[in-house]
């Protein structure tokens, strides 16, 4: 299961995703920029033979990913980092800003 995880940074300015992606090849992770989301897609592919009599039987399972993050107005696209490895790929983007309330007198 592919699973996300959130960390605020020490100084509550960025906040960092971590897509957990073990065995998923970079090139096949995209990365979709809007001015209020980030898009992150990836597929996974496994393909089994076997041999029926004389037939030989290929199956191929596709299963595609998305997965939509909410960035805070104003966000531009160089505020928006992104590094993978061989298992992780990692998000940092700004924090979300806290809702002014107007007082109602």
């Amino acid at each position: 299961m592919n699973r996300v995880t959130f960390r605020d940074s020490s100084d509550g300015k960025t906040v960092t995703a971590t897509f957990h992606l073990p065995g998923i090849p970079k090139e096949d992770v995209h990365i979709s920029f809007q001015p209020d989301r980030l898009i992150v897609t990836w597929q996974t592919v496994k393909v089994t033979e076997s041999q029926e009599g004389d037939r030989l039987v290929r199956e191929r399972r596709e299963k595609n990913y998305i997965r939509t993050l909410h960035l805070p107005d104003g966000t531009r696209f160089e505020e928006v980092k992104a590094t993978m490895d061989s298992r992780n790929l990692l998000l940092t983007y700004p924090k979300m800003r806290p809702s002014q309330l107007v007082p109602i007198t």
